[in-house]
């Protein structure tokens, strides 16, 4: 769902449309859109009634950690094969460059130190985000104090920062319409961004 308004008189209503409403017809949605305040309650009360339950904290630094390695396991990955990438970019570029030379041969090197230089960005983003993640172990008692402080704590924020903090903390957000049911999805590092910001 996507977050729009519209506007009333000098009223503007906020709400979340959803996707395949959006483009298929609203008539193609049971549930086309949703009030933007009872979407956003019932995300900061989900947060705030995880701060009051002691297994439910457990449990949620638990998928937490899980999210973590699995983002650490698939970014290793997608290093290797990046790696093994450049490796084959650069023997190219050798066997290339030594060809007599042709404007079919310049095309090729440039073509072929683009794909370097992506590989070679792509990489540098990979460490970078490997680095966060394995630097960013989590704190159980910072945790368990922002999630028991977190609606207080919500209520004292600008609506630009909660637009922050929700945006750190929650991936994704899914509505299904059906049966009027959110989930929502947490960013793996999301709870150690936010015990890092004083934002908070």
């Amino acid at each position: 769902m996507s977050h729009t308004y519209t506007c009333k008189g000098n009223r503007r209503y906020r709400y979340y449309l959803c996707g395949h409403a959006q483009r298929n017809g609203r008539d193609q949605c049971p549930a086309p859109s949703v009030p933007a305040g009872e979407i956003e309650r019932f995300v900061v009360d989900q947060i705030h009634q995880i701060g009051t339950d002691p297994k439910l904290i457990t449990e949620t630094i638990r998928q937490v950690r899980l999210q973590s390695e699995d983002g650490i396991t698939h970014l290793a990955e997608e290093r290797t094969s990046l790696q093994q990438q450049l490796r084959a970019h650069h023997a190219d570029l050798q066997a290339t460059a030594s060809l007599p030379s042709s404007t079919k041969r310049v095309s090729q090197l440039a073509d072929l130190q683009e794909r370097i230089g992506t590989t070679e960005s792509r990489l540098t983003e990979i460490d970078n985000e490997l680095a966060a993640l394995q630097s960013n172990q989590i704190d159980e008692s910072e945790v368990t104090r922002l999630l028991a402080e977190f609606h207080q704590t919500w209520e004292s924020l600008a609506p630009r920062d909660q637009a922050r903090v929700i945006e750190l903390l929650i991936e994704r957000i899914d509505y299904h319409g059906q049966q009027g049911q959110l989930s929502l999805t947490f960013r793996p590092s999301g709870i150690q961004a936010i015990t890092q910001e004083t934002a908070i």
